[in-house]
């Protein structure tokens, strides 16, 4: 996602004519770009070439500028804060250009998960070999084969990579060959109940629906959210229902020592609980810090990343 997030801006300038951007360069200014604005210019004016030549945006719509350090450094005593502090920030005219991804995403639970295959031959039929598919609207979900007698296959879909879809039934097909050449085929199949959340509604089922919120990044040994944060925060809270349970874990880089970095995630956690405005028997902490990295940190970006809090709503349905 790094390498695209100039392709969403650019194609979101693209579609709205009317907003324009300013892009600030800076550096580490220790060493060689010690006082060099020239530089931080150079990184501004090559993302404003990038997004004139591939998007065809405007370049009177793209303001650049450059400066020596950003407003919010990063450890400038440190080679990985001197690298961090090497980048340009973007500002928009409108909110909407440097809006979050949002990716909505939808877990399946299959229930039973296991589908059992078993085989009813007898070791006087001289099989030799068996091949097992299990299929859905023509679409291969498992395989298996063997030597001899076949076996009694179980399938775990709730593990598969590819699970059943819609209502169609599952089809199991068995082909056995004997030692004499001969092959003989059987199948079965196995309804499937697609259960949608309409359907649960209807059924007055109970169920839960789980949403999850990443990249709610702060600035380097810093608990405040800044006013893009905010925006999604807005959105979060909109989401929170009565009866919702709040989970909010909150992460730091690997830069400090970890009983530091637990103590900046549980701030984290609770500038999200606090802007939230949830009490505290509604909401669940956990300051992981860097006792787990949830991106690699050899890279600034994944520093970065990984100054987040992580926020999941668990709504019951009925």
């Amino acid at each position: 996602m790094y390498s695209h997030l100039l392709n969403i801006i650019g194609q979101r300038l693209a579609l709205d004519p009317s907003a324009s951007i300013t892009v600030a360069g800076y550096g580490s200014n220790a060493g060689p770009e010690q006082g060099n604005r020239e530089l931080s210019r150079a990184r501004a004016e090559a993302v404003k070439s990038y997004l004139t030549s591939t998007w065809n945006v405007d370049p009177a719509r793209i303001k650049t500028r450059g400066g020596l350090l950003p407003d919010q450094p990063a450890n400038s005593s440190t080679p990985e804060g001197r690298i961090e502090n090497q980048r340009v920030e973007i500002t928009a005219s409108t909110p909407s250009i440097l809006e979050p991804v949002e990716f909505r995403d939808k877990d399946l639970i299959v229930s039973p998960p296991v589908i059992a295959v078993g085989s009813a031959l007898r070791q006087q039929d001289d099989v030799t070999s068996w091949n097992l598919v299990l299929e859905q609207a023509g679409r291969l979900l498992y395989s298996a084969k063997g030597d001899g007698l076949p076996e009694n296959v179980s399938w775990d879909a709730s593990k598969a990579a590819d699970k059943p879809r819609k209502s169609d039934p599952i089809i199991a097909r068995i082909r056995v060959r004997n030692n004499r050449g001969e092959n003989v085929e059987a199948s079965d199949t196995v309804a499937v109940d697609y259960v949608t959340l309409q359907t649960m509604r209807a059924r007055q089922e109970e169920g839960k629906l789980v949403e999850r919120y990443s990249l709610i990044v702060f600035d380097f040994n810093s608990a405040q959210l800044n006013p893009a944060n905010q925006r999604t925060m807005d959105r979060v809270k909109a989401r929170i229902q009565p009866e919702s349970r709040v989970r909010i874990v909150g992460y730091a880089d690997k830069s400090g020592n970890p009983e530091y970095n637990r103590n900046l995630a549980r701030k984290r956690c609770l500038e999200v609980q606090k802007v939230l405005g949830l009490s505290d028997d509604r909401v669940t902490l956990e300051p992981v810090g860097s006792d787990r990295l949830i991106y690699e940190n050899e890279t600034p970006e994944g520093r970065s990343y990984s100054r987040t809090v992580q926020i999941e709503l668990v709504t019951p349905i009925r």
